[in-house]
């Protein structure tokens, strides 16, 4: 690809797609892949068959002992994270 062909990227709307909410970037990512999926149907299904393929080949218990190591610590921060945002909010007095 020359460089006349490669798609000039400006600084603000990288920055905008930065900030934007997750829905959001959720929502183009889908959009994007179905205009994928329309424009070239045959790489499109061999992304998902390689897709598939790589998940149906890795090894169970490894990612299950992974992603149930990860959950406790995980869940914890978030706990934490969320009385701490309770604790520090500006309550109104109680009259």
């Amino acid at each position: 690809m020359s460089d006349s062909e490669k798609p000039k990227t400006d600084p603000a709307d990288a920055n905008a797609r930065a900030a934007a909410p997750c829905s959001v970037t959720c929502c183009t990512w889908l959009d994007e892949a179905e205009a994928f999926a329309r424009r070239e149907p045959v790489k499109a299904v061999a992304c998902a068959f390689g897709t598939g393929l790589l998940l149906h080949l890795l090894p169970t218990r490894a990612t299950t002992a992974v992603f149930s190591a990860l959950v406790r610590p995980v869940l914890l921060c978030l706990g934490l994270i969320k009385a701490l945002e309770v604790c520090t909010c500006n309550k109104e007095p109680k009259v």
